[in-house]
């Protein structure tokens, strides 16, 4: 889901992107290859400050081939995601699944 937020004046509008990775609906590849084809198009229309949130799936607490892949996409794009703590937390674990991605870190 995207929604467009209005500043003061064109160059303190906002696009925020909401994402949800279900594990059940698509394989990570298929996912990641929507993701980058979603951004990429994103990107040549939009010439703002973009915000992408929402629970994506992907552990950024540990090593992976699939965290590697999409931490690719994001420095593809020049977006950074900005969370640096666990989101989740047990009393055996800690993951960080729930990202905040942003194109502008100054504006954070």
């Amino acid at each position: 889901m995207w929604i467009k937020i209005n500043g003061r004046n064109k160059r303190s509008n906002i696009l925020i992107g909401v994402f949800y990775r279900s594990e059940k609906m698509l394989s990570f590849k298929d996912w990641l290859d929507n993701f980058e084809e979603t951004i990429a198009y994103v990107k040549s229309v939009w010439d703002g400050p973009i915000l992408l949130t929402g629970d994506f799936n992907i552990n950024l607490m540990i090593e992976s081939p699939d965290k590697n892949s999409y931490i690719d996409v994001l420095e593809q794009f020049n977006l950074t995601q900005v969370i640096k703590q666990p989101t989740r937390s047990t009393n055996t674990s800690s993951t960080l699944i729930d990202h905040m991605i942003v194109s502008h870190t100054e504006i954070v």
